[in-house]
């Protein structure tokens, strides 16, 4: 399985941790859904994902630091959610990435 996109459904609950488990996953887009809980760290283990599209959820904590390790992330979509605390350092590191949407959330922090 390479490409999910489960978008403007009514899905609830959390995004499942075994996610990570597909690993040829490559689009992911669970955008304006009832998604709530923590973004998983483990989504960081996805590494061909070139688009993550978690936007116009209610998805709360910070930012995974495992984002990081995406470095085929060409889109990073997670505004209009609840997240918050500092963007982290290790977003810096998606060098292929083209589009980066967080806003509409509560961070703090500089942009790396």
């Amino acid at each position: 399985l390479a490409y999910i996109d489960l978008s403007n459904n009514n899905l609830y609950g959390q995004i499942p941790v075994n996610i990570s488990s597909l690993s040829s996953l490559s689009y992911v887009d669970l955008n304006s859904n009832n998604l709530d809980g923590k973004i998983p760290y483990e989504i960081g283990n996805l590494q061909n994902l070139m688009v993550l599209d978690l936007s116009f959820n209610r998805l709360i904590g910070h930012i995974p630091t495992s984002l990081g390790n995406l470095t085929t992330l060409t889109q990073l979509v997670i505004h209009r959610n609840m997240v918050s605390g500092p963007i982290p350092d290790e977003i810096g590191n998606l060098v292929n990435h083209q589009a980066l949407q967080l806003s509409n959330c509560t961070l703090s922090g500089e942009i790396p």
